[in-house]
């Protein structure tokens, strides 16, 4: 016996990590609305949590939903754009070092995780600050 008779019997025993995984690989475009919540936590959250206390590691010790989707996420069903109004006209000007980190690390790898193209200046398309930002 070769063993491979048991492998069907691990597979039953991963189902649950198969939906995960799936649901994983998912585009956020296809997650259904009810897994959102999931997908976040599965895929967003652990890359961003990871760039953001790369950046500064104190002042996001605690990252969370809230730092994207603002202080009332839950109840305002976690909405975007929702968090700190950027200048439209010059998103960097609070904080240049910054705006800096965000447009070349966490812009480029949120548009990647949610299958978008960067913001793009010359067509103004993509996803860019204002996909979390709001505007003044």
């Amino acid at each position: 016996d070769d063993g491979s008779s048991n492998d069907d019997d691990d597979d039953d025993d991963d189902d649950d990590d198969d939906d995960n995984g799936s649901l994983a690989d998912m585009a956020w475009a296809d997650v259904p609305e009810a897994d959102r919540g999931t997908w976040m936590a599965m895929v967003v959250m652990p890359a961003m949590t990871d760039l953001f206390q790369e950046y500064d590691a104190d002042r996001y010790a605690d990252f969370g939903c809230g730092h994207c989707h603002g202080e009332d996420a839950a109840a305002n069903g976690f909405a975007m754009p929702a968090t700190v109004a950027l200048p439209m006209d010059n998103p960097g000007e609070p904080d240049p070092d910054f705006a800096m980190f965000m447009s070349a690390n966490i812009v480029p790898k949120m548009a990647e995780l949610l299958g978008q193209d960067p913001f793009d200046p010359e067509t103004g398309q993509g996803f860019g600050c204002f996909g979390c930002h709001l505007s003044q």
